[in-house]
């Protein structure tokens, strides 16, 4: 079974969801709430927390994502239920499709299990649909991804 790579989930440091304000993402009201909201459902499962929340930029990683939603924010889990996040596909897309609804600048939301290479990219399609970038794997290689692909190995 191929599983994801995690690029630089490890490096990061933990923020608060008001790192979005710092991270120059456009935030408003509902967008600040949403995260919190989500951090808080996560959270809310017994045995996972979230030891890492930051937003940072898609550019550096993509060539054709959204047009002016140019901020991925990612989500690390932690715990002896953190599987239990990660195989619920319904759980996440409901998480993230609250925070990029909410949050104008933020095009991707990605859930990982920390200091780990599993993960899952949730992105907004052309269409507007909010999907899990998985079914277009891709191995990992030198340059930048399509838009709704993610790398694997």
């Amino acid at each position: 079974m191929r599983r994801p790579v995690a690029i630089g989930l490890i490096a990061l440091s933990t923020l608060s969801p008001r790192a979005l304000q710092a991270q120059k993402v456009k935030t408003g009201d509902h967008c600040i709430a949403s995260v919190a909201s989500a951090q808080k459902r996560i959270d809310a499962v017994n045995n996972v927390s979230v030891v890492l929340n930051v937003a940072d930029n898609i550019p550096k990683l993509y060539t054709n994502y959204p047009a002016n939603r140019p901020y991925r924010y990612t989500f690390a889990v932690d715990g002896t239920a953190a599987e239990s996040v990660m195989n619920s596909d319904k759980f996440m897309k409901s998480i993230a499709t609250s925070v990029i609804r909410n949050c104008n600048s933020v095009s991707m939301v990605i859930f990982a299990v920390y200091q780990t290479d599993w993960y899952y990219s949730y992105g907004l399609l052309p269409s507007g649909k909010i999907e899990n970038f998985i079914s277009n794997c891709v191995e990992p290689g030198p340059g930048k991804l399509r838009w709704g692909q993610q790398t694997c190995f």
